[in-house]
């Protein structure tokens, strides 16, 4: 058993943000260098998503009308305490929608 299968408690082939917290809070002893590499790459994983996630969310954005310094800032107010995630970012690009409909 390696450190994906053991984070990706549901089985779906995937490691959400919260299985990751979840998954390392859990972890117990001394992390391994191997354990601290393979932490890195989930995250390097996990950020990349985000990325994606919002490039395609721009781009619906950008097909209803929604100018990219309007989004630039809800992508900039999401980010303040936490950081970019797609919850955050999803739900302010949601109200970014309604405000542009007529």
């Amino acid at each position: 058993l390696d450190l994906f299968e053991t984070l990706d408690v549901d089985g779906g082939g995937s490691i959400d943000l919260e299985e990751l917290i979840v998954g390392i809070s859990k972890l117990r002893g001394e992390a391994r260098k191997a354990d601290i590499v393979a932490v890195g790459l989930v995250m390097r994983n996990v950020q990349s998503a985000i990325a994606n996630f919002e490039k395609r969310i721009l781009a619906v954005l950008a097909t209803k009308g929604v100018r990219s310094s309007q989004a630039r800032e809800i992508r900039e107010s999401s980010c303040e305490s936490v950081g970019p995630t797609p919850t955050n970012l999803s739900s302010r690009y949601a109200q970014a929608l309604s405000l542009s409909s007529p």
